[in-house]
């Protein structure tokens, strides 16, 4: 999520972020922990709902987050009946992981505030890509 992060917070500032169809880029992807590790499962989560709190708009905010738990709580819900009962609980201790630790958060916050004002949300797709994958089957940004 790190990447992300610093695009999103380039752009709060004022940045331009922009995209090159044509570079290559060589990444490990998360190397350190397999896919299949538990721990990964609450790090994406965890770091993921950090990324929206830190950098959403005010108006956004409650909206988006409301909708990340309730996706979160599916994605657990699965994890749950595939037998993946460590990942289901990984889901879940990340969202506790924010709560216990709301002051730090709320800090990070603050400071992506005094650094910079949060932009209107531009060049953001508007629909749910959830609902596109799963249940219209489309697999590429180009289909949405």
């Amino acid at each position: 999520m790190e990447e992300i992060d610093f695009c999103w917070r380039a752009k709060n500032v004022g940045y331009k972020v922009m995209y090159n169809g044509h570079s290559q880029v060589y990444h490990v992807g998360g190397g350190t922990l397999h896919k299949s590790n538990p721990r990964k499962t609450y790090l994406n989560f965890r770091n993921g709902m950090a990324l929206l709190y830190k950098n959403l708009p005010a108006k956004e905010l409650f909206s988006t987050v409301v909708i990340r738990i309730l996706l979160d709580w599916v994605a657990a819900l699965r994890m749950l009946l595939a037998g993946q009962r460590a990942d289901a609980k990984a889901v879940l201790d990340a969202h506790v992981a924010i709560l216990r630790n709301n002051k730090y958060w709320r800090q990070r916050r603050k400071e992506q505030q005094l650094k910079g004002t949060f932009p209107a949300m531009t060049g953001v797709y508007r629909g749910s890509i959830v609902w596109q994958y799963f249940v219209r089957q489309r697999r590429t940004v180009r289909d949405l």
